[in-house]
């Protein structure tokens, strides 16, 4: 299993190492925690079996994900291929991409394939737990977590 060397993502690939060992019986999975950099040259050059590899959204709507899939997506390392799913994704951005309804119905039907052929698996999603005085006011959050200070006031 490729993946980062950093001590948190260690954890996570030991845990899942003896999860699969301990549930399917004779599979062995060899963990390859290596420096992040070298990890995202191996992950594009498709020198893997299978990994572990952190995602961030880039903005807030499915496509920020959905389209590292794409059969040219930056984020498809495996090569992963599937028409009807490359279908959705380029018409939810062309013919639906104004009509509201029919876009996000294109992208339900394309996470759905993603989530029912399993080609990736998502495991958890890291969050901040953050404790503001009740004195500050008014701190806000953007949707991926960074503190808004614009409004912020103390009493």
């Amino acid at each position: 299993m490729l993946s980062y060397d950093d001590v948190v993502t260690k954890n996570v690939t030991e845990y899942l190492q003896s999860q699969l060992e301990t549930n399917l019986p004779g599979l062995t999975v060899e963990l390859n925690n290596i420096h992040k950099a070298t990890a995202i040259q191996r992950y594009m050059d498709g020198e893997f079996d299978f990994g572990l590899l952190g995602l961030g959204a880039d903005y807030a709507d499915p496509p920020t994900f959905l389209n590292l899939l794409t059969v040219d997506g930056s984020g498809n390392y495996g090569k992963w291929d599937n028409q009807e799913f490359n279908n959705l994704m380029n018409v939810e951005k062309t013919t639906n991409v104004n009509n509201e309804s029919k876009r996000w119905d294109d992208l339900v039907k394309a996470a759905n394939i993603v989530n029912d052929t399993a080609v990736i698996s998502p495991l958890y999603q890291p969050t901040l737990a953050t404790m503001v005085k009740s004195k500050v006011q008014n701190v806000g959050y953007d949707n991926f977590g960074h503190f808004i200070f614009r409004d912020m006031s103390v009493k």
